[in-house]
């Protein structure tokens, strides 16, 4: 069985700091759907999501009828120097006829790789508005979900709204924080680029002897 930490279907690449490869893969082995599935289960993650009448995690069946579909595009994400997923980064609700995506969505399988996350999501969004030719995507976060929110804005989404008190964490009421992303203000960031950036951010953590705010896995659907 494969999980967030399995080095199962790893490959190690001859990797140079000049040469990112992350990759995107489409869900299409019953093993890749089975792993995002085991992420999506696990309460840290889906209890910022939320798929409609109340369903917070995916079961593998529904996750496979959602590759089926040309309403969600879903993508598994690895780092630069391995063929190890490491995160999901979807956009869901895609509306050919009006150019719209109603959620991008993300959920991170092992949280050391938690800056790839917004370099996933830059990349689908290139994929979305330039092979999909949607012109807005829509996203929101719940209001406590701190990285959530710093991905959002790193991707330049505009906060355009909230709605109180609508999803509930152990009990709990939280406000959604509405975003969207117009085609046009969407800047593709380089490869090489993004690496400096992962790179960067990696060692000043690593580097950082006091305490940090914990992060999210989750950016909300």
């Amino acid at each position: 069985m494969m999980h967030g930490e399995s080095t199962h279907v790893l490959r190690p690449r001859s990797f140079a700091f000049g040469d990112p490869a992350m990759k995107l893969l489409p869900l299409d082995r019953p093993e890749l759907i089975q792993l995002a599935a085991q992420w999506l289960g696990r309460e840290e993650n889906y209890k910022w999501l939320d798929f409609g009448d109340g369903v917070h995690a995916l079961s593998r069946v529904s996750l496979t009828i959602m590759t089926q579909r040309d309403l969600h595009l879903l993508r598994l994400f690895t780092p630069d120097d391995s063929d190890l997923p490491v995160g999901l980064v979807a956009l869901s609700d895609i509306r050919r006829e009006s150019k719209t995506a109603g959620s991008l969505w993300a959920v991170l399988g092992r949280k050391r790789y938690g800056g790839y996350t917004f370099r996933a999501a830059s990349k689908l969004l290139t994929f979305g508005f330039v092979e999909l030719g949607l012109e807005a995507v829509s996203a929101w976060t719940v209001e406590s979900n701190v990285a959530a929110r710093r991905v959002l804005e790193q991707l330049k989404f505009r906060y355009v709204g909230r709605q109180r008190r609508r999803h509930w964490i152990e009990g709990r009421p939280y406000d959604r924080l509405l975003y969207d992303l117009l085609a046009r203000e969407h800047a593709p960031i380089p490869d090489r680029v993004a690496a400096r950036l992962v790179a960067l951010r990696c060692a000043s953590r690593d580097s950082n002897a006091g305490p940090s705010a914990p992060e999210a896995d989750a950016l909300s659907s």
